[in-house]
């Protein structure tokens, strides 16, 4: 490594240093980065309307594509009617909600 790149380093390295607004005199004394915390995981309620409604429309996509037409005809038609019930949920809630509020 030649002078010219060796102190071009030094000048970079003082430079960040002052952006941080600190100077140190040698790398011992720089100060000791905080460990990441792992990331934990948030808690999820799976009995609840989304989850239900995610389930029963890919039981819908189900029976679509599966290749028995008899078993199909029964996951989609089973898969209809969790859905009307999901979209009749969606809209008792709305309706409730207007004529509350």
């Amino acid at each position: 490594m030649s002078d010219a790149q060796a102190g071009r380093r030094r000048r970079r390295r003082r430079t960040r240093r002052r952006e941080e607004g600190k100077t140190y005199q040698s790398r011992e004394t720089l100060p000791a980065q905080p460990k990441p915390s792992p990331r934990s995981f948030p808690e999820w309620n799976w009995r609840t309307f989304p989850v239900f409604f995610a389930f029963i429309l890919g039981v819908v996509i189900m029976g679509i594509a599966i290749a028995s037409p008899a078993l199909g005809l029964v996951f989609f038609f089973g898969g209809l009617f969790g859905l009307a019930y999901g979209a009749a949920h969606i809209l008792a809630r709305l309706w409730v909600g207007r004529r509350r509020g």
